[in-house]
This record gives structure tokens, sequence and C-alpha cells, in this order.
């Protein structure tokens, strides 16, 4: 199992790089069913099972056509394997990260702001997850560390509005 992980925590630690993994479509479905699972225990404890799973599912066809319009502008489409692995990898270690804060922040009763650890503590995950992605892209689209962390970002913002957008504020499921 650790040798599964292994290059995952490296590309955390940005001592791997996503060249250093497979371009396995095996690889790649395993990732995505582990990104399912790690989406549905994100969302879960704010809303119930039908908006969880599609809202993971939603997000999960964001990445994918994400990485294949960047991979394809810079004309690098044959590393888009390698590339989506290497952010599914690391989606789920950083949403294994941040799931005890994600399941204190729903115990709070409405209204209540996170205590100042907590909140440091998913914004420092946050970050490092931006970076990581950074880091990333930056390999991916052979360029250097700013334009991988302004694609990171875009990612993220993308991401957000669009789910936002799609999935507006629903009453959580109880």
């Amino acid at each position: 199992m650790f040798a599964f992980i292994q290059p995952f925590l490296r590309l955390c630690l940005f001592n791997a790089n996503p060249q250093d993994l497979p371009a396995s479509r095996v690889l790649l479905n395993v990732l995505l069913i582990l990104n399912v699972l790690a989406g549905l225990a994100l969302i879960l404890p704010t809303y119930g099972f039908s908006i969880a799973l599609l809202e993971t599912l939603f997000e999960l066809v964001l990445l994918c056509g994400f990485v294949w319009i960047v991979l394809q502008l810079r004309s690098v489409p044959e590393r888009y394997l390698q590339t989506l692995n290497s952010l599914l990898g690391v989606s789920v270690i950083m949403s294994i990260l941040v799931l005890p804060l994600v399941y204190s922040l729903a115990r709070l009763p409405e209204g209540q702001p996170p205590d100042g650890l907590t909140a440091f503590a998913y914004l420092v995950i946050f970050g490092w997850a931006i970076m990581v992605d950074a880091h990333i892209y930056r390999h991916a689209l052979s360029t250097n560390m700013f334009i991988g962390l302004a694609v990171s970002i875009a990612y993220m913002v993308t991401v957000m509005l669009l789910v936002n957008t799609v999935f507006p504020q629903v009453a959580p499921a109880g």
C-alpha cells in the first residue's frame, strides 16, 4: 500500500514530478474512484448523498477538462495521464489531511466561526495544495513556478465559481 501512496507523498513534498508517474489508465481509474470517495467524505457533512455525489463528479469533470485544455494549449497532450494522475493522487492526500477539519467545522453551531487554530490549519493545507498543484503544472507545462502557480490559482477560482453557480447554497442534509 505504501508503494502506491509514496509517489503522491513525494509530490506533496516537492520531491517528485508528474513525469515520475506512469501514464497508466488503470492508475487513473483507481484515482478517480478514490477521488469520488474522498469528495463524498468531504461534502457529506454539509449536504446529502445526491448533492455530494453530483458535486464530486462535476469537479472531476472540470479537472479532467481543465488539464486537457491547458496541455493542449501548450501542445503537450501526451502528458495528460501523468499530469491528471499526479493531480488526482495529490488531491486524495490533501482530502485526507483536511477531512478532520471539515468534520470539526460541520459540528459547529450555525453561525459560529471556527477557532483560530482550525482556520489556520485549513488555510495552511489549502495553500499547500495550491503550491503542490502549481509544482505539477510547472512540470507538466515545462514552465516556471510563477506560471504553474497562476494555472493552479486559475483552476481553483474557476472551480469555486462554477461549483457555486451550479450548486448554489442548498439546505444541508439532515
